[in-house]
Parts: C-alpha cells; structure tokens; sequence
C-alpha cells in the first residue's frame, strides 16, 4: 500500500516509499553510459489532484463584481429619463426629414440623406420626372436662405449648375457626394446644444462592450490552462469565447439603436444570431468546466451574469434632454403613421390637401413608405404637384410608382465602383424593403 512503509532491494538497489514519498539507495558505481531504472507498482489513489473548483469561484467572483460595476455604471450615467410619447401629426418643427432619421436611430444613412429628394419637391424646391426619357430630377428654385450645411452640400453637388439631372447618369459617381452628406448630418448633432446622447455614456457603452467578456475569458483561461497546462490552447480558447460574448454584445447595441427601425423578420434573424453567440460561448466555458470536473454551478452563474452585463450594456447610451425630446416626438410621428385611422386622415386632408405629401418624406426616413401609401388607397387627394409621371393617372398608383423610382434613386446615387469606393457598398442603406422605398433610414431592416 504506498500510504504505508514498504521496502524492496535487489542487490545494490533499495527502495522505501513511505505515503506518497519514494526514497531509495543504489551502493553499486554507474559506468558511463548507464542507466537505472526502477519499476514500482502504486496504488490507484498514488497521485492525488487539487480540486480546480478554486478556478471556477475565481470566474463567478469575476462575474459578480463586473455586474455590480455595470449596474453602477448604468445608475449613474446610462439610465435615460422617461420618454414622453406625444400624439404627433407633422413632424417637429424645423427639422429635415433627413434629421428625423438620425434622431430615430443615432446615426446618419444613406436612406436618411435620400429622403431629402422628397423633402425638397414637397417644398416646391425642385420637381421628379418619370417619362419615357428616364427618370429626371428638375430644380425649380434654390435652397432657402436657412437651408441646412449638408442640404446644401448634396443640392449644390447634384445640380452643379445644371438645371435637369439625370438619375442614371449619377451612378458611381454621386456615392462621395452622400458620404460627405451624411457626415455633415453626423457633424450637425455634435454640436453641445443638438447632442442626441450624452459623450459619456457613448463611450462608457464601447467599453464596457469589449470588456463584457471578461467573467466567461477569464473562467475559460484559468480552467482550460490548470487542466491542461497548454497556456497557447488556453489562449486561444478563452479569446474564442470572449469575441462571441464581444460579437454579440455589439449586436444587441445595434438592435437598440434600431430599435424602432426594424421589421420583425430582422428582429428574429437578429435575436437568433445572439443566441447563437451566446450558446457557443456558454458552451465552451460548460465544456472546459465539465472536463475538470468543476461544480457546474459557477458555470451557470458566470454565463447568467454575463447575460446581465450584455443587457446593460445595450441600455448604456443614455439620450440628452434634447435628444429625449425629441425622440418622443417622433416616436409619436411614427406611431401614427403606423396606425392612422381613416377618419382622422379624412380630417387632415380636408385641413392640407397636399398632407399625404408632407409626411411622405418623412415616413421614408422612418422606413414607413409603404405603410404610408397604403392608408390613402381608398381615400380621394390632390395629384401630386412634383412627381410628373406619364404612366399613371391616380395619386395612390403614381405613389407606387415613386416607390420603385426611389429605389432606382437610392440605388444610383450611393453605388461605387468597388476598385475606388474602398469596399464601401451603401452601407447606410439597410437593403430594400418589400413594397417599400428601399427601407431607408434603416427600416428596410
């Protein structure tokens, strides 16, 4: 029994284990080149292995305390103020079409500057020919005196003394054009007083994005690299796991933003990427556990809490007064232009004839257009005084007829030629809804 005293000699060899200690004697001199080996038989309780449990308390501890950080964090620099949700039938006033896209969701898209096209024909600025000879865009007449930084970037650069435009002629070549819009747009809520979201917490949401993973990292690495004492695999593994938890993270963030945006079909394709992520980590850190026979409990408890962090991490973007504001309005604006009753619409055309038109615009930034054109089928309004077409008579079919030319629009003005556009492939436009204008803004998501 070797947590006994046994001895054993043969000739000049003589060997003592005693416990777990093996002593022994050799009274003979080894030549050179010699070699001594000894054969003994231990028992199967020989070699006896710390718990790695410690590893698996060292996670959970991780865990803990990164959750309380971030609940700290989020109470006192991510918690947004109420929203107050008003019933809105125009949009703010003094704001674009283009800024209502930005404001719905943080930033500025191709969608977003596009809408701008239908903002300028509502205001008599320019008109949309659609005949036999291509689609056209006309300027009627200027910008306003108090027409914004970026509306005059894109108008001046489309028409370039040219009173008629021809929208194929823009393909691959207008893309700069819309990239500089859209950073003007980005450029114009920098400033103090139009700041959609507080600095801090923009920043303390990337952080704490890339650090989410630590607690399930940190548990993988330890009990991966204990167990098998690869310290590459170990590596390798934990960092595996970590960029999933990072992945999904920034996911999530995103769905936020977009919050009001997406349809349920990218809602659902979303959620089950997460979960995807989120499983193949937890997998990996149930797997390692389970092969150092670790308590399954601290498992559990880390992938839970890192569930939390991700969760908190996605509210951390807190809005400012400002931003709050009108975010309520708009959601208000989006709202009705969802679930619009038909009395009240009969109501507002009577006031405006020319509404369905006004808030054109502005339903494509929120990517509402087909929603939209759908409300006025069965009702009587005004032709439109902008949109020339030669290929249909009624209001509601014209519409539908703006629909694809929108999306003809969109399409030319933001593609690029892959060998100068430098991979950039309209990546604000969010792809085309069905039935809609291209879902810009985003809603084609």
């Amino acid at each position: 029994s070797p947590m006994g005293i046994t001895g054993t000699s043969s000739g000049a060899l003589t060997v003592v284990v005693s416990g777990n200690t093996i002593s022994g004697s050799y009274s003979e001199t080894l030549k050179a080149g010699e070699a001594l080996t000894v054969q003994l038989m231990l028992g199967e309780n020989y070699f006896e292995f710390a718990s790695l449990n410690y590893f698996g308390l060292i996670g959970a501890i991780v865990a803990c305390a990164s959750t309380l950080i971030y609940a700290i964090l989020f109470h006192l620099f991510g918690k947004d103020d109420p929203m107050i949700e008003s019933v809105e039938f125009h949009a703010p006033a003094g704001v674009t079409s283009a800024e209502v896209g930005v404001i719905i969701d943080g930033v500025a898209n191709d969608g977003d500057v596009i809408s701008l096209i239908l903002d300028w024909g509502r205001r008599g600025i320019i008109s949309i020919i659609d005949d036999e000879d291509g689609l056209r865009l006309k300027k009627l007449t200027d910008l306003e005196k108090g027409a914004k930084n970026y509306e005059r970037t894109m108008f001046n650069a489309l028409f370039n003394n040219k009173d008629v435009v021809v929208v194929k002629d823009l393909k691959e070549k207008f893309y700069r054009t819309i990239q500089k819009t859209e950073k003007q747009l980005d450029k114009y809520f920098d400033a103090n007083k139009r700041r959609l979201f507080t600095q801090t917490s923009i920043l303390l949401q990337s952080v704490m994005s890339a650090v989410c993973c630590l607690p399930v990292a940190v548990a993988v690495f330890l009990i991966d690299y204990n167990y098998s004492y690869d310290l590459a695999v170990a590596i390798i593994v934990s960092a595996i796991a970590g960029v999933f938890i990072v992945v999904s993270s920034m996911i999530m963030n995103y769905m936020d933003d977009k919050r009001y945006m997406h349809r349920w079909y990218t809602k659902t394709l979303l959620y089950v990427t997460v979960a995807l992520l989120f499983l193949a980590s937890s997998f990996i850190l149930v797997y390692v556990t389970g092969l150092a026979k670790i308590n399954m409990v601290y498992a559990l408890a880390i992938i839970l809490l890192s569930f939390v962090m991700v969760i908190i991490t996605r509210q951390m973007k807190k809005r400012t007064e400002y931003g709050n504001e009108l975010l309520g309005q708009i959601v208000g604006l989006r709202n009705f232009i969802i679930v619009a009753e038909q009395d009240r619409l009969v109501e507002l055309l009577d006031e405006n004839p020319y509404y369905f038109y006004d808030i054109l615009p502005f339903a494509y930034a929120l990517g509402l257009t087909d929603v939209w054109n759908e409300h006025f089928k069965y009702l009587t309004m005004e032709p439109c005084s902008w949109y020339v077409c030669s290929y249909h008579s009624s209001p509601y079919h014209m519409m539908h007829s703006l629909e694809s030319q929108m999306t003809v629009m969109e399409r030319s003005m933001t593609s690029a030629p892959s060998e100068s556009s430098g991979g950039y492939s309209s990546s604000g436009s969010s792809g085309f809804s069905g039935g809609g204008f291209g879902g810009s803004g985003g809603g084609g998501w």
